[in-house]
C-alpha cells in the first residue's frame, strides 16, 4: 500500500518508521528506500551522557550516583525508552530516590548489578504493572482498552468494580 501511495499521490511526504529490520528486507521495502526522493535516516542509540542526562531529566535531578549510572549505562545500551523504564522501576522499587533534588541510593542497598531486572523494556514495564495493587492492574488493562488518551470519567464510567472507581484518580 505505501508503495502505490508514494508513487500516485503528489505531492506527498511520507514518513516510514521502523524497527531494524531482519537480515532478510522485503523487497517491497527495498523499492521504496531506493525510490527517488527518499531520505532514509538511522537513529542510532544514545551516547551514555545522553542517556544519564535524560534520565536525570525525568527524575529532576542534576546527577546520578554512579552506582546508577553504570547500571544504566550497562544495561540499556542506548535505549532511550529502555533507560526510563529502568530508573522508574529503581524509584519504584525504592533503590533509589530523589530527595531535596538529588537521586539518593537506599543506604540499606548492596550491589545494584545484583538486582534481577528484565533484559527488556517489555519485561521491566510488565515487571512493574506486577507491583501494582489487584485494583491498579484492572484500572490499567481497562484504560488500555479505551485508548491512548482519554477523560478519566470514562475510565470511571467503565470500571467493572463500583466500589474501587473513587480509586482511580
Amino acid at each position: 500500500m505505501l508503495e502505490r501511495v508514494s508513487t500516485d499521490v503528489s505531492p506527498l511526504l511520507l514518513v516510514v518508521a521502523t524497527r531494524p529490520l531482519s537480515v532478510t528486507v522485503p523487497s517491497q521495502y527495498e523499492r521504496l528506500d531506493r525510490a527517488p526522493g527518499t531520505h532514509r535516516m538511522v537513529l542510532d542509540s544514545m551516547a551514555p551522557e545522553e542517556t544519564l542526562n535524560l534520565i536525570c531529566q525525568r527524575h529532576g535531578v542534576y546527577v546520578l550516583p554512579e552506582q546508577v549510572a553504570t547500571l544504566i549505562v550497562d544495561k540499556v545500551q542506548g535505549n532511550p525508552f529502555f533507560s526510563e523504564e529502568i530508573a522508574y522501576a529503581l524509584r519504584d522499587t525504592e533503590q533509589i530516590q530523589v530527595v531535596d533534588g538529588e537521586c539518593v541510593l537506599n543506604p540499606g542497598l548492596g550491589d545494584l548489578h545484583s538486582l534481577d531486572f528484565p533484559d527488556t523494556v517489555e519485561g521491566v514495564i510488565t515487571s512493574r504493572i506486577d507491583r501494582l495493587p489487584p485494583q491498579g492492574q484492572l484500572a490499567l488493562k481497562v484504560a488500555s482498552v479505551i485508548g491512548r488518551i482519554f477523560a478519566s470519567n470514562i475510565l470511571s464510567d467503565v470500571c467493572p468494580i463500583e466500589e474501587d472507581r473513587h480509586l482511580l484518580r
